[in-house]
């Protein structure tokens, strides 16, 4: 993939992901075995967002398919998430 094309992908996912969906995304990335609840809560605690406002960005995470879970299980990124990061340019938790 040329440079104009990922540029322009980044882009795209900026604007149709808000910033609470990456944070999430990128704590996701970043965590060990945390189910959704726990994630959720610690975030919340950590960078004063409700947390209801959490829930509802990881719904809307989970149905583009960018996330997983299922209850008493740690959450995960799927490949699709994972790229998603990617094309940001954020590996290992850094943001370009």
């Amino acid at each position: 993939m040329d440079k104009e094309t990922k540029e322009n992908l980044s882009r795209l996912l900026k604007v149709s992901l808000t910033c609470n969906q990456l944070l999430l995304l990128r704590e996701i990335r970043k965590s060990k075995l945390e189910t959704l609840s726990q994630l959720l809560r610690r975030v919340s605690v950590l960078h004063d967002i409700p947390l209801s406002t959490l829930k509802s960005c990881s719904i809307a995470l989970r149905k583009r398919g960018l996330i997983d879970y299922d209850k008493f299980k740690a959450v995960r990124l799927t490949k699709a998430g994972e790229l998603v990061l990617l094309f940001l340019g954020d590996e290992d938790g850094r943001s370009s």
